[in-house]
């Protein structure tokens, strides 16, 4: 963290022979998720977003948080049913599918050890009795 490094974004008229925005940053947070994602996402404010985008004032899309993160599809597609032609919505299930694959699959994990750990120590009490 401190560290400073350029960053570089291409920019997003591919028609106009641009040299891409350069910006040099700051590393002022790091974020370890143990998977795929630390190697592809950089989280940075919205004014140097924009700068380097040329957006402007505009924004290209929203993120949203949900509680439940199992929710975001079905919330997402009821987001998407609200609004009017042209927009789309991607979830995370979407995004990071393997991510996704391995939370419900750990999920499912320990359902099943917890049923064997319950089944095995009612055995080990009726046996007992």
């Amino acid at each position: 963290m401190g560290d400073a490094f350029s960053l570089i974004v291409p920019q997003p008229d591919q028609n106009q022979a641009q040299a891409p925005a350069v910006q040099r940053v700051k590393v002022v947070a790091l974020f370890d998720s143990g998977t795929e994602l630390d190697r592809k996402m950089a989280i940075c404010n919205l004014p140097l977003a924009a700068e380097l985008m040329h957006y402007g004032d505009a924004v290209q899309g929203v993120r949203l948080r949900v509680k439940n993160l199992f929710e975001a599809n079905r919330i997402a597609y009821e987001i998407l049913n609200q609004l009017s032609d042209g927009f789309f919505v991607r979830d995370w299930t979407r995004s990071h599918g393997n991510l996704y694959e391995a939370v419900r699959m750990s999920r499912s994990l320990i359902v099943i050890l917890m049923l064997i750990i319950i089944a095995v120590a009612a055995f080990n009490v009726v046996s007992m009795l």
